[in-house]
């Protein structure tokens, strides 16, 4: 099966993010985790896919993820110099900002949610580089 590109959206924000969902391409006899990449900050998931291709050929479900304003979740009608475009379609104002520690968390959780409710027989395996390492841990700050 060719990978497929599924679109999430956090239950604490409206904002589409994109992932790639690699399904197994190998009946195993003996049960294999499913897999949520999460990527390092400026790294498209694109980057993960032949390590994605390749887990699934040994029969993991894989899904790499693209953090909001970044690889295939940057809006293609939002210009990246238009401060306030940027803010708009984060669904941010200007005093909020936006935060690793909330949006990117939260882009994080909505990814594992579907691992999760898709693949709940099997054990989940999140495979992390820098911040995708952190980001599940990472605390929002407090209002």
């Amino acid at each position: 099966m060719d990978p497929e590109i599924v679109s999430l959206r956090s239950h604490r924000s409206s904002f589409p993010i994109k992932v790639t969902h690699f399904p197994p391409r190998l009946i195993s006899s003996r049960p294999t985790p499913a897999v949520l990449i999460a990527p390092a900050t400026g790294v498209p998931a694109s980057f993960y896919a032949p390590y994605a291709e390749h887990l699934s050929s040994l029969g993991c479900p894989v899904l790499t993820l693209d953090y909001r304003f970044s690889g295939l979740s940057y809006p293609a009608d939002v210009d990246p110099k238009d401060r306030a475009a940027v803010l708009k379609a984060l669904g941010s104002d200007e005093a909020q900002g936006v935060t690793i520690a909330r949006e990117w968390k939260w882009d994080m959780e909505a990814a594992l949610g579907w691992v999760v409710g898709r693949y709940r027989e099997r054990e989940i395996v999140v495979i992390g580089a820098s911040v995708g390492g952190a980001c599940r841990f990472l605390r929002e700050e407090e209002s």
